[in-house]
């Protein structure tokens, strides 16, 4: 089967199909044997992102020249960006799995997800402008982008089990373990501010009640 890589070859055949049908699509799909090819896959995917997301800053911004300024920006450094982001991001995973009993490499994992995420990342990067250059469409960006990020969910599931051999519960875990983690992280740390900031409240009116 063969994987369009170019910048202008946006199949959406292909990676519709990608993230509806996962298992079919990953199948018969070999990983590459260099890290050139699989950057390039990243590269790809920031690009369509960045474009998605850039054109939505001059839909809203207005045709001006910090908003020609700012699609140029993003449509530059999200093929940087992407990569090294996701870097970072499936290589949590990667230890998620290693810990499970992987045996994959990582260098599979980064391929196969990159590949799972040229289609919804764009998306995502698209609602995602809205939600941040329109007040109008706020809460539907944001609701529309963590749509995305849930149907991305079963692709990456179907990654994980092709990659490292797991069945479909620690192909789960691989994802939901992070979640669950930063998630209570983020949280405490909210509960943090919150108390910051209710104790200098506190305190600020007891000085002015003293003085």
């Amino acid at each position: 089967m063969r994987v369009p890589f170019g910048y202008c070859s946006m199949d959406f055949h292909f990676w519709t199909h990608l993230v509806l049908q996962p298992q079919e699509m990953l199948k018969d799909l070999k990983p590459p044997s260099d890290w050139f090819s699989v950057f390039k896959v990243w590269a790809v995917t920031g690009f369509w992102a960045g474009l998605a997301s850039g054109l939505v800053g001059l839909l809203t911004g207005g045709i001006s020249g910090v908003a020609i300024l700012g699609f140029l920006i993003s449509l530059l450094l999200s093929p940087v960006i992407y990569p090294i982001m996701y870097v970072f991001v499936e290589g949590i995973h990667f230890i998620v799995a290693r810990a499970l009993g992987g045996t994959g490499s990582f260098r599979d994992q980064y391929y196969f997800i990159g590949l799972t995420g040229r289609l919804l990342l764009p998306l995502s990067a698209l609602f995602t402008g809205f939600s941040m250059n329109s007040p109008v469409f706020f809460l539907l960006g944001i609701f529309a982008s963590a749509l995305v990020g849930l149907v991305w969910l079963y692709p990456q599931t179907v990654v994980y089990r092709k990659v490292h051999g797991f069945d479909w519960l620690k192909a789960i875990l691989v994802w939901l373990i992070p979640s669950i983690i930063f998630t209570v992280l983020g949280l405490l740390f909210l509960l943090l501010f919150i108390g910051i900031i209710a104790s200098s409240a506190a305190s600020a009116a007891a000085l002015n009640a003293t003085g």
